[in-house]
């Protein structure tokens, strides 16, 4: 199982980053005039890459991976997944929150956190669901439970997010 990130993301971050980037597209010069345009206009590319295809979630048989940038990958396997927390990302307020899958290799310990807001807060719910399901001695928090709730009163709606 694959999840990519919100939909949000291309349908609104995606098109601000264009409307920056485009006068490019009617002014090529500019790529050759200014060496800062062209630093620019190849990082906006960058993002808009790493967010249609560099970043994403994935659930096998075996492990849980988080991959940034197309070649970062953290992974945890499902047989080491101890805990899964759904915790606020920042200091104050609760609706900026973070899935965080906590294992150990050997000694070390080994954390994979997933933002509510890069990854639709459903397709959270649907992993923390999968890995408990693949691995029931995972503890989950009360927040993690009511998450796994929220959706899956209704089961076709995991059926029909996009992931």
């Amino acid at each position: 199982m694959k999840f990519r990130m919100d939909p949000v993301w291309k349908f609104i971050v995606i098109p601000l980053l264009l409307v920056i980037i485009h006068p490019v597209f009617f002014k090529p010069s500019l790529l050759l005039e200014e060496p800062w345009v062209a630093f620019a206009f190849l990082f906006f590319v960058f993002v808009i890459l790493d967010i249609l295809f560099g970043t994403y979630l994935a659930v096998s048989d075996k492990e849980f991976s988080r991959v940034d940038y197309f070649i970062r990958k953290k992974r945890i396997s499902l047989t080491s997944i101890r805990n899964i927390r759904y915790v606020p990302t920042w200091k104050f307020g609760q609706t900026m929150r973070s899935l965080v899958v906590e294992g150990y290799a050997g000694q070390e310990q080994k954390l994979i956190d997933v933002p509510n807001n890069g990854f639709a807060e459903r397709n959270l719910a649907k992993i923390a669901s999968e890995l408990k399901r693949r691995n029931p001695s995972i503890n989950v928090d009360e927040h993690t439970t009511e998450l796994i709730k929220k959706y899956e009163h209704n089961g076709d709606r995991y059926n029909k997010s996009k992931t």
